[in-house]
């Protein structure tokens, strides 16, 4: 018995999130909507804690190694800070009629869809059910953003659906070519078993899975709907649609280098390059917070998209420690948008625009010795989109002007989670940090 037990646990936590949209989706009242959105993203990150001490069984369809347990855990505990931001997020903006009771009902469905299919998609060992999660994510994420009342938010929920939707008809197609490139062993096609292939069907797969899952990664060029979804959107609807959703179609790219080595390599630095410089490059025109956190995010999964293209002992390890710093002081940065007025609040913003700054730095420092063995004229594109970009951030830190509020604490205390840990997580990559970062780059 106990094998059948461990080979659901991955299966509950994809069912959890997707139970708790169908209850959302027919309960009336949005204050116990709420209660229901917080209580299965508690439960949820209870489960995504315990599936790293649970033995797997095989499965053809699910896999939970080590970059899967990472990235499900960190969806499941920024999913759990986020509905917290909601239980005081969701009234104020009924308040301020951006959303009804009937869009606040639509929300909360729509939330909990976004998760099971970010879950789903982390989880699949099948490149089909891949997409297909990303499908229901990309959906979910056009009903949370379009939540919002007003012409803004209806155009964001345009351009993310025109775009996203371009990028996953393209990953179906790559899909599709992926499993003619694996002939006669197409049945048998697996993330973690996938090899390298050869011929130009495979080749061809690997550019148009790279073009279409960037899209949900926001990478150059079809992120352009990840500025507007950021803004529209209510703020926690924001976090789980533009911090949460770039983080399976990163683990697909990352599986993606062991296909055709010599030509993902390449694509996935001029992607990471290009996304990096224009992201730096729009955070000069000085936006406000909701757009510096999205240009930022731009710029920094840029430097992620580049160490997956470096690739190597050092250059991979150093692509998860950003990709998972980013995810929670982005999240972080997101929830301070209207805060209460005050001191406090305004030294949160200041801590997590700060930490926002110093990432771009910590990312050329970790890469740039890998980038030098390699080709070392990378460095100069690199070093200028870091730099730009931890100027830019840094020129726009928030500074204290009015007395502190002491109202604000229990707002602050999920944003304060989220920057501890990721102070934590960064000393750790001094000791203990480095082993589990190395183990997540090496994991099939």
């Amino acid at each position: 018995m106990a094998p059948a037990v461990s080979g659901a646990w991955p299966l509950l936590i994809i069912a959890l999130p997707f139970v708790s949209a169908a209850a959302l989706s027919v309960i009336g009242s949005w204050r116990f909507g709420v209660r229901v959105n917080l209580g299965s993203a508690c439960l949820l990150f209870v489960l995504a804690a315990a599936l790293p001490w649970r033995p797997h069984s095989a499965s053809t369809l699910l896999h939970a190694g080590a970059a899967e347990m990472h990235l499900v855990l960190l969806v499941g505990f920024i999913a759990m800070t986020t509905a917290w931001f909601s239980w005081r997020e969701v009234p104020a903006s009924l308040v301020a009629r951006s959303i009804d009771r009937r869009r606040a009902r639509l929300y909360h469905a729509a939330c909990q869809a976004l998760i099971g299919g970010i879950m789903l998609a982390l989880l699949a060992d099948s490149p089909v059910l891949t997409w297909f999660g990303l499908g229901i994510a990309a959906g979910a994420a056009a009903a949370v953003t379009g939540a919002v009342h007003g012409s803004a938010a209806a155009v964001a929920t345009s351009r993310l659906l025109q775009l996203c939707g371009v990028g996953l008809m393209l990953a179906l197609f790559g899909t599709l070519l992926l499993y003619l490139a694996s002939v006669p062993h197409a049945a048998a096609l697996r993330w973690s078993t996938l090899a390298a292939l050869s011929g130009h069907a495979a080749g061809l797969a690997s550019i148009i899975l790279l073009l279409g899952y960037g899209a949900a990664a926001s990478v150059v060029p079809l992120h352009a709907w990840l500025p507007d979804a950021a803004t529209e959107g209510v703020a926690p609807g924001a976090i789980l649609v533009s911090v949460l959703m770039v983080n399976a179609p990163l683990l697909v790219f990352m599986r993606l280098r062991s296909t055709v080595p010599d030509l993902t390599d390449g694509l996935l630095i001029a992607f990471g390059l290009a996304s990096l410089l224009l992201g730096g490059a729009l955070l000069l025109t000085k936006p406000d917070l909701r757009r510096t956190v999205a240009f930022a995010g731009m710029a920094l999964i840029g430097i992620v998209v580049f160490g997956i293209g470096i690739g190597g002992s050092a250059a991979l390890p150093a692509a998860w420690v950003i990709l998972t710093l980013l995810a929670l002081v982005r999240a972080s940065a997101l929830q301070c948008d209207g805060l209460p007025a005050g001191r406090l609040a305004v030294w949160t913003s200041s801590a997590c625009v700060l930490l926002l700054a110093l990432l771009p730095l910590l990312g050329l420092l970790l890469l740039a010795g890998p980038t030098a063995d390699r080709s070392a004229w990378l460095l100069l594109p690199l070093g200028a989109g870091a730099l730009a970009t931890s100027w830019a951030l840094l020129a726009q830190v928030p500074i204290a002007t009015r007395p502190g509020d002491s109202k604000a604490l229990s707002a602050l205390a999920p944003i304060w989670l989220q920057l501890v840990l990721a102070v934590v997580l960064a000393l750790l990559m001094a000791g203990a940090g480095t082993d589990w970062f190395h183990a997540m780059a090496t994991a099939r």
